[in-house]
């Protein structure tokens, strides 16, 4: 399996400091063999998926993707600033890994336009891929994995492609009970965007 390598970088001058680094998110894509699909893949599902900027600590649930060419490849997600669904001081500590995949549907032969993977135990011990709907996928997290809601985000690395052939996503989730820099209120608020972002991504 190759993956692709997300960068949070600034334009910014040539030799940038540091500090003036890991300002969006770039997910480069010049090693993808098929990059018109992975390009029509994530723009399909930027209105279902919020995203995190690591760099500045963002959430932002309006976004576009761009292609840059400059040297390299790479998808720019480009965040609507003046959206109100833009969450900050959004500490790295809460966003985890899960393991949990979305496919385009037609890899797995399935009439859908999205297809969920997970690793799943059998009795025996042995851990396999199932594929499944959207909807029957967060189910089974939420009632079975993690007995709490399930919130799906996208941060860098995230956009993948599988056997230089099909591009998919790795999903992040996010901890609310981490989240300390903020409100109860905002929490449940950025909590809520997410669900509905999820929620058109479930019941296509």
């Amino acid at each position: 399996m190759s993956s692709s390598v997300a960068l949070d970088l600034d334009k910014g001058p040539q030799n940038p400091s540091k500090e003036s680094q890991n300002k969006k998110i770039y997910w480069d894509i010049s090693d993808f063999k098929k990059q018109n699909l992975a390009i029509s893949f994530a723009r399909d599902l930027n209105d279902r998926l919020c995203v995190y900027s690591s760099g500045l600590q963002h959430v932002y649930g309006q976004y576009s993707i761009e292609m840059v060419v400059h040297r390299k490849k790479k998808l720019v997600v480009v965040p609507n600033t003046y959206s109100t669904e833009r969450y900050v001081d959004i500490d790295e500590d809460s966003i985890r890994p899960t393991g949990v995949h979305i496919y385009p549907g037609w890899y797995f032969s399935i009439d859908k336009p999205y297809v969920m993977t997970m690793p799943i135990k059998t009795r025996q011990g042995v851990t396999r891929t199932r594929p499944l709907s959207p909807e029957h996928g967060f189910n089974i997290l939420e009632r079975t994995f993690y007995k709490r809601p399930f919130y799906p985000i996208l941060k860098n690395g995230d956009l993948r492609e599988f056997d230089q052939e099909t591009p998919y996503l790795h999903l992040h989730r996010i901890a609310p009970e981490s989240m300390k820099a903020l409100s109860s209120f905002d929490i449940d608020q950025l909590c809520g965007l997410i669900i509905e972002k999820r929620n058109r991504l479930m019941f296509q």
